[in-house]
């Protein structure tokens, strides 16, 4: 916190003033009329996003600044920094079969950082029997594994 931003505005304690609020454009205007600044997040940091679905980047060549390598509550995972060829910057987290296992192996060699995927990401499309641990009852179900292309 800095010294010139309130933790708590004085506006915030008003309630009739809070109550007038109906829109995002109301709370544009309170905020305006109180001197306060309106930034956007994005503007913040280093303009990197986490990748939410790994299809948007199958078939998109990629740069690799670098990785990191992270223990989560699933057991370990890489985050990949990533730019894309349009200029996308992008964190890739992956735990899996697929990509956290070929940036161990690229990091053991020292070649994480600066690795050009041409192709960007391959997705692969399977199934596998999930068995019923009370009757045994084997269901088969579908999974994805993505990979850094390798073409």
């Amino acid at each position: 916190m800095t010294d010139n931003v309130p933790a708590k505005p004085d506006f915030l304690k008003d309630e009739d003033t809070l109550k007038e609020i109906a829109t995002l454009d109301d709370a544009f205007k309170l905020l305006a009329s109180q001197g306060f600044a309106v930034t956007e997040i994005k503007d913040l940091g280093s303009g990197f996003e986490v990748v939410e679905n790994k299809d948007q980047l199958v078939g998109k060549g990629l740069l690799i600044l670098g990785g990191q390598f992270n223990e989560g509550d699933m057991g370990k995972f890489v985050s990949l920094y990533a730019v894309d060829a349009d200029g996308g910057k992008w964190i890739i987290n992956d735990g899996g079969t697929g990509i956290f296992a070929q940036a161990e192996k690229y990091a053991a060699k020292g070649l994480l950082s600066g690795l050009l995927i041409r192709k960007g990401l391959v997705r692969s499309d399977y199934q596998y029997d999930e068995v019923n641990a009370k009757t045994g009852e084997i269901t088969k179900r579908p999974a994805t594994t993505y990979y850094l292309s390798s073409v």
